[in-house]
């Protein structure tokens, strides 16, 4: 008996939820070359509808898009203006991903389809056929400042393929809160007893507006400080973390077109004492608001805090990591494969892996899917042509004590998207 799955991914909060049926045939006409990054070798080839009973497939199909909170996002500061933003589905399924319909862009709340039509537009997508195994189609918006002088609708982004329905937020309105991410997650950083090390976070500005970073401090993370301001009682600093140089009090711009790439790296320093064998534990915090907010009196305040650990590792050989692209001729909008070669030192490799984004041309706003993963590959999504570097260092762990933790010193690998 020929049985249908019904799966539903939502990426966002807002949108109606379309189901999807795990199908029967599809049409399996082939794609575009605009809207698919390798057209298919068999363009009759078909996804194949599970019987008996049905099981989920073992593979991944996941989308990306330019903002890394799953929305389509058209900021703007004053008055707005039109751009465009991209998606990408990717699968690593070893079957084709069927499209049995085209993608469809659909109000939401009390806007109109009228609305949305004359607002946002599909220029490039999938109609209907299907994804070669392990390969990936872009869904590129426009978005066109409404005529009527009202605020731009809201719209979802609906993907209809033969496994799950994609249902993606579309949302444009001009800067009102800052938007920051740090890159990666967290900061482990291992030295010899009296010596130093350095590890660098990247704090990246993904609105369109310019962020006031108020105050950047590390401490233990100990007791109550005045007014919930985590750097306003310096007893709580940290004893063996530091700052190689002090970023208060100065602006991060967003990332603009032959401006700046919203990027701004934070070098972090590690000194234990002496003779001594510690497990530091420490928080980095930033206190933010927006741009002018603060000397108008209006400051919304805004903390970003990072784990920080640090600890002694005295002659010890940690494994060194080669990273590689894996994608030939990267290319706007495409997924670029990046794959960590780990060389052994005395202790071995764990099972984690961080990642940091510490370049990226003006005007993008790529940034990472994942900043920790359990195994040495990572893809990325160039948003604008230019150059792009990503750093990763990989876990490792004393085999004697499998309880001593510390990270191989990070390597990078650039690359040009075209």
């Amino acid at each position: 008996m020929r049985v249908g799955l019904i799966w539903v991914l939502l990426l966002g909060a807002c949108g109606t939820p379309v189901t999807g049926v795990n199908p029967g045939a599809a049409d399996s006409a082939q794609l575009s070359d605009a809207a698919l990054d390798v057209a298919p070798a068999d363009a009759d080839t078909a996804l194949d509808t599970p019987t008996d009973v049905p099981v989920a497939p073992p593979c991944d199909v996941s989308i990306v898009c330019d903002n890394p909170h799953g929305k389509v996002e058209f900021n703007f500061q004053g008055a707005p203006t039109g751009t465009q933003r991209t998606c990408t589905l990717s699968s690593t399924c070893s079957w084709p991903l069927a499209f049995n319909s085209p993608a469809t862009l659909e109000p939401v709340a009390v806007a109109t389809q009228a609305e949305v039509d004359a607002t946002y537009a599909l220029v490039a997508s999938p109609q209907t056929g299907s994804v070669p195994a392990g390969k990936s189609a872009v869904f590129t918006i426009r978005f066109t400042v409404p005529t009527n002088g009202l605020e731009p609708p809201a719209a979802a982004l609906v993907i209809p393929t033969g496994a799950m329905t994609f249902v993606i937020p579309v949302v444009a309105a001009s800067c009102q809160a800052p938007d920051l991410e740090f890159s990666p997650d967290m900061l482990w950083l291992s030295a010899v007893s009296g010596q130093k090390a350095q590890g660098t976070v990247t704090l990246a500005n993904q609105s369109c507006a310019p962020v006031d970073i108020v105050a950047m401090c590390i401490n233990n993370g100990a007791g109550n400080p005045p007014g919930n301001n985590p750097c306003a009682s310096p007893q709580y600093l940290s004893k063996y973390h530091g700052l190689a140089q002090d970023l208060t009090a100065l602006t991060l711009p967003p990332s603009q077109p032959g401006g700046s790439d919203g990027l701004l790296p934070i070098v972090v320093e590690f000194h234990p004492p002496d003779d001594n064998k510690i497990n530091a534990h420490d928080l980095l915090h930033i206190v933010y608001c927006a741009t002018g907010s603060l000397a108008a009196g209006n400051c919304q305040v805004g903390y970003q805090t990072l784990n920080l650990t640090g600890n002694t590792a005295a002659g010890v050989d940690l494994p060194s990591v080669v990273l590689n692209v894996a994608t030939l001729a990267p290319q706007v909008g495409q997924p670029v494969a990046l794959a960590g070669v780990l060389t052994p030192g005395s202790w071995p490799l764990g099972d984690a892996w961080q990642w940091s984004l510490v370049k990226r041309p003006p005007g993008s706003l790529a940034w990472l899917a994942a900043t920790t993963t359990t195994v040495g590959n990572l893809s990325v999504i160039p948003d604008v042509k230019g150059d792009y570097t990503v750093q990763a260092s990989a876990l490792t762990f004393n085999p004697i004590d499998p309880s001593q933790l510390a990270w191989s010193p990070a390597a990078s690998v650039s690359w040009t998207a075209q």
